[in-house]
């Protein structure tokens, strides 16, 4: 990882991943050879992270998630009912420095996610872009700004905006401040198979 891009998860933090990913390989049916392709990471990498070996960035488990066709919150372990307390919130994963993602939506949802993202400045997406899943994505800045780009279209968003677009549409994301940290909320809406 480079400074500056999606890091880590805490681990910490005690999130575990490995079991609820190897369970939904298992149940499609997958091997390690085809996730591990279909998602552009190592077979060795995906294998490691069925065992709890290494925590994955929030970039490498959406891709993960995305070929098995569930959420990242199907594999955190998060209350199901009730709400999320601000102090209860899961930390999906962090940047260099005091950046952290939030799951806001509990695990078992599954008419929307939300996701709290407070980036650092100059701070950009890994080069394979992370997709949360749903029938549609939408993004909200709270504040500080956001460059989206959406298949080649950019966007830029400040606080206060927001944007609506297709799961299916690649897309990378920065901080354009040299000063001032982003805050964003990611929001999939719609059932995740």
């Amino acid at each position: 990882m480079t400074p500056g891009s999606v890091s880590e998860l805490h681990r910490n933090s005690d999130v575990r991943v490995g079991a609820e990913l190897r369970r939904a390989r298992l149940e499609r049916g997958l091997t390690l050879t085809h996730v591990a392709d279909a998602s552009g990471l190592t077979k060795g990498y995906v294998s490691q992270l069925e065992r709890d070996r290494v925590a994955p960035s929030l970039g490498s488990l959406a891709r993960i998630c995305d070929v098995l066709g569930i959420r990242i919150g199907d594999v955190i372990e998060a209350p199901v009912h009730g709400p999320v307390h601000r102090g209860e919130r899961q930390q999906l994963g962090s940047v260099d420095g005091p950046s952290a993602h939030f799951l806001l939506s509990p695990r078992g949802e599954r008419r929307f996610q939300a996701i709290e993202s407070r980036i650092p400045p100059g701070c950009e997406s890994d080069a394979a872009p992370a997709e949360i899943g749903g029938s549609l994505d939408f993004v909200y800045v709270v504040s500080g700004a956001l460059e989206l780009d959406v298949d080649g279209d950019l966007h830029m968003l400040r606080a206060g905006e927001s944007l609506t677009f297709p799961p299916s549409r690649t897309r990378t994301w920065r901080n354009p401040s040299t000063r001032t940290f982003a805050k964003v909320v990611w929001m999939a809406i719609g059932t995740a198979v």
